[in-house]
């Protein structure tokens, strides 16, 4: 009551402090932070930011995975640069996250490309991203209608839908398979993936597929 006689006196410096008083710490902030998927070159990881307390409850005393992330207490993912924790890219925020994603990210040997899996329980999907300067930008997204017209598939409709990353071959050169499961007794499909730069767009794009011996997977 009486900061706000003050305030209300002396218009002019209330002004000011309003100004001048440190900003109101971002929702990140409020939650503990652990560095993920550091890059080849050092230079940028991911960052979990997560609700400490509710991560104890469902963790537990799993002291075999002392540093482990549960889904369901996740807030926030980021690229950041090292060892600043500056965001470079927000991956996912907490709308984003519905308590039971699964996330995980593959560097390419040079740094300079990354992929990034979110997973829930009937979907998942593989965003690309190409360095550019000091950034990273979206290069790829896999839930995209390329990836929606398989061959030999006609008739079947899509039940459970995963499209994972597998490992870099070289910079620019992305394994992926993409796990599809149908509704009834159409049983399942796995393609492998390659994708990279077409030389004469320039985009990162699907540029391969092959079916492969289906296996039941988890999300």
């Amino acid at each position: 009551m009486k900061l706000f006689r003050l305030m209300t006196r002396y218009p002019i410096a209330a002004a000011l402090f309003l100004v001048l008083a440190p900003a109101t710490p971002s929702r990140a902030d409020d939650f503990a932070q652990r560095i993920r998927h550091i890059s080849p070159d050092g230079q940028f990881a991911m960052l979990v930011s997560y609700d400490e307390e509710l991560n104890k409850e469902f963790v537990g005393s799993e002291m075999d995975t002392p540093d482990k992330i549960a889904p369901e207490a996740m807030k926030q993912v980021d690229l950041v640069a090292l060892p600043s924790k500056k965001i470079v890219t927000n991956l996912r925020d907490v709308e984003a996250l519905d308590g039971n994603t699964n996330i995980a990210l593959i560097w390419s040997p040079d740094s300079k490309w990354f992929a990034f899996y979110s997973g829930h329980t009937r979907t998942g999907d593989t965003e690309v991203y190409r360095r550019s300067g000091s950034e990273f930008v979206l290069a790829l997204q896999t839930d995209d209608a390329q990836l929606k017209s398989e061959k030999g598939l006609k008739g079947a409709v899509v039940k459970n839908d995963y499209v994972r990353p597998i490992r870099w071959t070289k910079p620019g050169i992305l394994i992926l398979r993409h796990h599809m499961i149908f509704r009834g007794d159409k049983g399942d499909a796995t393609f492998e993936l390659t994708a990279g730069v077409d030389p004469k767009s320039d985009k990162f794009l699907i540029l391969a597929r092959k079916r492969i011996r289906s296996k039941t997977e988890n999300n």
